[in-house]
């Protein structure tokens, strides 16, 4: 009996950690949206970094070949870091795999 409500008691903090970290992070509108819109057909996973002392929200696609595309917090497109043909991204943005900081996976 002790140990089915310690499970619950574990499930229950869990749940409250990773409900708080949305507030803490102000997901914008757009990348909400992409969430929502994709319901897993485009968006795999979406984490949050630090990327030249601003914040930005990296959006990897689920397959092959596609581009994974890095968002500022006012939802302007910036650059591919990576994914594609060649896996190296647009070009745009070669510096992110060594300059990201702090990622937090939200989606």
């Amino acid at each position: 009996m002790k140990t089915k409500f310690f499970f619950i008691f574990l499930a229950g903090i869990s749940l409250f950690n990773s409900c708080s970290k949305d507030h803490e992070i102000k997901t914008p509108i757009c990348i909400r949206e992409k969430i929502i819109s994709s319901n897993g057909s485009h968006a795999n996973q979406i984490w949050v970094f630090q990327y030249h002392k601003s914040k930005v929200f990296y959006v990897l696609s689920d397959c092959c070949d596609q581009y994974n595309e890095l968002y500022d917090s006012e939802c302007n497109y910036l650059c591919s870091p990576d994914g594609g043909f060649t896996g190296r991204g647009d070009g745009k943005c070669p510096d992110f795999g060594k300059e990201k900081k702090n990622g937090v996976r939200i989606w």
